[in-house]
């Protein structure tokens, strides 16, 4: 691919995030390799790109953050390919719908790794979680669009005692009930569950458990006054995002102005609201938005 071979004339880059040219014949992802200084490296686009050709990327022993979005003929074998890159510790795999339960049991070849994100792992389920838990140095996970996981591999999460950020996103099988499972997480400061209908007002109740839970994003359209009330137990809370919330009510809302703590307070997809009454939730040191529609989140993640 002539339009990367430009890469071997600036040895000295150290961020690089570049798309790319999947109609080319070659995936043009060798020419990385000379780049030795790397030390962030997002490629998108990787259409033609195979497990093997990971291997190329073995020289940049600097690398510690890699993102692969888009590479649908990546399987977990793709692993294997990279383990002679153990400073990785930010790892991103969205889009990437092959990878299986076994390919992540190599993700202990990263022993540094301290945020993960999975995308479209449409083969991986609960049995897949207990490998992420044996990364004893994660701070952040994001799985996005893994709609086998039904929550039961939380439990086997139990390992990511450092863990400060979960996010689940279109996660459509997820059930609230293995909620009790966050408790193994005692750092968590932020979550996020967006597009994961499944979740009962009953099962935020676990979310008491989390004493250092500061941010919590929720989206679902069954969001009402009743979730609320148990929201608004989570007193320790300093941020919170609510979106697609077409079944809460103004006075509904008037229950979170008892939650102290409380300095940022988003609402998106809440068009049916009168503006003027909300503005009744206005407080001194609430930063206070809403937004008719829903804009802050992605679909493609």
């Amino acid at each position: 691919m002539e339009g990367l071979s430009f890469l071997s004339h600036l040895k000295e880059l150290e961020e690089v995030c570049i798309d790319l040219d999947h109609r080319s014949k070659r995936s043009g992802i060798e020419y990385f390799n000379q780049l030795t200084q790397l030390r962030k490296l997002s490629l998108h686009r990787g259409e033609k790109v195979t497990d093997e050709e990971l291997q190329s990327l073995s020289g940049l022993k600097n690398l510690t953050e890699l993102g692969l979005r888009r590479f649908p003929k990546l399987t977990g074998k793709c692993f294997d390919h990279l383990v002679e890159l153990p400073d990785l510790e930010v790892f991103d795999l969205i889009s990437n719908g092959v990878i299986g339960n076994q390919g992540l049991q190599n993700l202990r070849n990263f022993p540094k790794l301290k945020e993960l994100c999975l995308g479209e792992c449409l083969n991986l389920t609960d049995k897949g979680m207990a490998y992420i838990g044996n990364c004893h140095n994660l701070r952040e996970l994001g799985l996005f669009g893994c709609v086998r996981v039904r929550g039961k591999g939380i439990e086997d999460l139990e390992g990511l005692a450092s863990l400060e950020l979960l996010m689940m996103t279109g996660c459509k099988a997820l059930r609230g009930k293995y909620f009790r499972a966050l408790r193994n997480f005692p750092n968590l400061k932020e979550l996020h569950l967006t597009h994961c209908e499944k979740i009962k007002d009953k099962n935020l109740l676990y979310l008491k458990e989390l004493p250092q839970l500061r941010r919590l994003t929720f989206m679902a359209s069954r969001l009402n006054d009743e979730t609320l009330k148990i929201i608004q137990q989570l007193t320790n809370l300093d941020s919170l995002t609510l979106a697609d919330c077409h079944q809460m009510t103004t006075a509904g809302l008037k229950s979170l102005q008892s939650m102290a703590n409380l300095n940022d307070l988003r609402l998106e997809g809440c068009g049916h609201l009168d503006g003027k009454s909300l503005e009744t939730l206005e407080r001194p040191g609430l930063d206070f938005s809403w937004l008719p529609e829903i804009e802050s989140f992605e679909s493609d993640y």
